[in-house]
């Protein structure tokens, strides 16, 4: 399976919720259902290992934040990652893909 190409991917990425980003997870990087609850109790932190099928070192990441009226809130900027070591080009592909539907 190839990239999706740029109209392909929701022009309401932007506005997805926490939700809608751990389906994304699921659907092109194999994270476990089981851990739905969890990602939705600590997100949005800097980093949520989900593992999956990038292995144990499969993360998605907030590209930090910002400071506004004085309270921190976490960018909108999202993607994921696993261990470099790990990576093959099947991985590859899989985080291709899932970046490529999330928020940035």
């Amino acid at each position: 399976m190839s990239v999706p190409a740029p109209g392909e991917i929701a022009e309401l990425r932007d506005t997805m919720t926490n939700d809608e980003i751990f389906t994304v997870l699921v659907e092109e990087c194999g994270a476990r259902e089981s851990l739905r609850a969890e990602f939705l109790h600590h997100w949005p932190c800097g980093e949520f290992r989900f593992q999956g099928a990038l292995g144990f070192g499969g993360k998605i990441h907030s590209r930090g934040g910002i400071i506004y009226d004085g309270v921190w809130e976490w960018s909108k900027k999202l993607f994921v990652s696993c261990y470099a070591e790990d990576e093959t080009p099947e991985r590859r592909e899989m985080i291709l893909r899932a970046n490529a539907r999330l928020p940035h």
